[in-house]
């Protein structure tokens, strides 16, 4: 495969939620239909790819440090308010999670990761970490997720939460 074939990353960004229960860290995570274009059935936190509309809102309160965190990732200011905002956006969408308001002080960059250059669908993705207080339910979830589970760090199943078949 020569450098011409390779397929350029989409941004991306997914938004993990973890909590303490009975001294045991959980964490949000949906299930991949298997009709999916990019990893079916694989297990994934909520997210997806940057979209226009998402760069256009910069009225989050976000810390500096995940500002200088971003930009250390080589995502400039703008794009990096567009990926949280995607992130934001997916999870609602997948979860039926909305943002409670525009404070997200404690929401911490954890990571990157770009999909191999031998895959014909690539993504660039950032993960974003915060807890689940920030988030409220909204409704039944409409997206590609379609089980939802809060679960354990082992891998035990916590508790249904939405399913959108």
């Amino acid at each position: 495969m020569t450098n011409k074939s390779l397929v350029k990353p989409k941004p991306a960004s997914s938004l993990i939620m973890t909590r303490i229960r009975n001294n045991k860290i959980q964490v949000l995570m949906g299930q991949r239909p298997s009709t999916s274009k990019f990893a079916p059935n694989v297990w994934v936190f909520p997210g997806g790819k940057l979209e226009k509309s998402d760069i256009y809102n910069s009225h989050l309160n976000i810390s500096k440090k995940t500002i200088h965190d971003l930009e250390l990732l080589k995502t400039n200011k703008k794009n990096g308010y567009g990926l949280i905002n995607a992130a934001i956006r997916e999870t609602k969408e997948e979860t039926g999670l909305k943002l409670l308001n525009y404070n997200l002080e404690d929401l911490w960059v954890l990571a990157r990761a770009i999909t191999p250059s031998y895959q014909k669908l690539r993504f660039d993705t950032k993960f974003f970490v915060t807890l689940p207080t920030a988030l409220t339910v909204v409704g039944t979830a409409i997206g590609s997720i379609f089980a939802s589970y809060l679960m354990s760090i082992k891998g035990r199943k916590f508790g249904f939460i939405f399913s959108s078949l």
